[in-house]
């Protein structure tokens, strides 16, 4: 018989292996361990632990922030059949700001009015939602009739978005003109799903929003303060190849404006600030983590990061998290042993 790759944090027989990977990944601590300084100081500058004020400056800024969706259009419909259930899929547009952004709503025909739970399906990155990846991600459930599914299609460059932090709020906006436009929705049980990107968005739109209970992130980043991402930093900033594939991404949003002058170290680091879910956890609900320890594209450090802040802010597992790391799990959450089984159950009890 094989053994289980899963590891959920909370299990006794698996405490050795989570103590040497939280002290592998410096358990998500900050400070100046790690690769050595950048010109001028931008590494000490970048990455010095995040005060109070500068937490504070953010969440008032979430809290007093508005993003209303105006003009609200359903461009499209098609019926479609999710298990056996028959199902509409919409397509819906709204405005936010100066710029039109569509998603995707999922609801099965003949529902009453407010009787049905929300989830959110936050995709990947770049490359958008189709109705094909939102109609077999419900199939998952064991009745997917039992739920409205709302999948947001955010910014598709890096170049259109301050990362993921506009993201979060054209989505939120968009589950407003979801929950408008679909009246069997509940819009007092929402939980939200999300991957990679899409983790780290589903994170930050919880903690943004008192509407949402529950949250599951895959393989999401959670701290920019960790000193593993110093390092894939220090080697952007020298010009050296960095270790992880998000690195990519983190070129492309923070460095390179960076170093093009377009940002100061400053506003880089109050970037780095407000898209790091783990220095904001006494606002998440509900959570539930998934990580592969072998990952190469998210290092598993944002894992452990997120758990040990749970845990020094007093939330215990499994009453406030659930973590589930594959000790030898990659990025794929196909590959991560009853991930995605663990993922439905535990959005499925907001039907219950």
């Amino acid at each position: 018989m094989s053994t289980p790759r899963r590891c959920p944090i909370s299990a006794r027989a698996c405490t050795t292996a989570l103590l040497f990977l939280l002290a592998a990944c410096g358990g998500g601590d900050s400070g100046p361990s790690g690769p050595p300084n950048g010109p001028a100081g931008t590494l000490d500058v970048l990455f010095a632990s995040p005060t109070p004020a500068e937490l504070a400056s953010v969440t008032d800024d979430w809290d007093t922030r508005t993003f209303p969706a105006v003009d609200v259009h359903v461009d499209a419909t098609e019926n479609v059949t999710v298990g056996t259930t028959p199902e509409t899929v919409r397509t819906i547009s709204d405005l936010v700001g100066t710029t039109r952004h569509s998603g995707l709503v999922l609801a099965p025909d003949g529902a009453a009015d407010g009787t049905l739970p929300v989830i959110v399906y936050a995709h990947a990155g770049f490359l958008g939602v189709s109705r094909d990846e939102l109609v077999t991600f419900a199939s998952r459930f064991p009745d997917p009739s039992q739920f409205v599914f709302v999948a947001p299609s955010f910014a598709t460059t890096v170049e259109e978005r301050h990362l993921w932090d506009e993201d979060v709020d054209v989505s939120l906006a968009f589950l407003a003109s979801a929950l408008q436009e679909e009246p069997e929705a509940d819009g007092t049980r929402v939980g939200v799903i999300g991957f990679t990107e899409g983790a780290t968005m589903a994170l930050l739109m919880a903690e943004r929003s008192t509407a949402i209970s529950r949250v599951v992130e895959f393989s999401g980043m959670t701290n920019f303060f960790t000193s593993t991402i110093r390092g894939e930093f220090t080697q952007l900033l020298s010009g050296q190849q960095p270790a992880f594939f998000i690195s990519a991404v983190l070129n492309a949003a923070f460095v390179l404006p960076l170093q093009g002058g377009e940002l100061t170290a400053e506003q880089t680091r109050l970037r780095l600030i407000r898209s790091s879910p783990a220095l904001f956890v006494d606002r998440l609900p509900l959570v539930q983590i998934h990580h592969g320890a072998n990952d190469d594209v998210v290092p598993v450090d944002q894992a452990t990061s997120l758990v040990g802040a749970l845990t020094r802010a007093g939330r215990t597992s499994p009453d406030d998290f659930q973590a589930l790391i594959d000790l030898s799990g990659g990025h794929d959450p196909a590959n991560l042993e009853g991930s995605l089984d663990a993922a439905v159950a535990f959005l499925g009890e907001l039907a219950e």
